[in-house]
């Protein structure tokens, strides 16, 4: 991915319309207002076992679901960004440069614990 190769640590791929997809091998989460949204498996996203688990527990932690395609205006809404894998489990995005612009996230450290535990 070129974000490793410019000196990011992880990067964010885009399907082929520029909408949010997922990491290099890892699944893309967005949390706003009690939703756990993700990029659906048409926005060329594999169906992971870790993104299966977390959209189940999610409803008993008292979130919502969207599954859907989103641009990347929904960075700049969302309370919380984390990607997730079997290996990685949850991990926390806390800055993220899209778009020409640096976005950062810091909340919800209680509810992504929450879902780790389910992960």
């Amino acid at each position: 991915m070129e974000a490793v190769l410019e000196g990011y640590s992880e990067g964010i791929a885009l399907d082929p319309d520029g909408r949010l997809s997922e990491g290099s091998g890892q699944n893309l989460f967005l949390v706003r207002d009690g939703v756990l949204y993700t990029p659906s498996i048409a926005a060329s996203v594999l169906a992971g076992i870790t993104r299966a688990n977390l959209l189940r527990a999610a409803p008993d932690l008292g979130l919502a679901v969207g599954e859907g395609r989103y641009g990347l205006a929904a960075l700049d809404v969302a309370r919380a960004v984390f990607l997730a894998n079997s290996v990685l489990g949850i991990v926390p995005v806390a800055a993220l440069t899209a778009g020409g612009r640096e976005r950062t996230w810091e909340g919800e450290a209680d509810m992504l614990a929450a879902l780790a535990a389910r992960a």
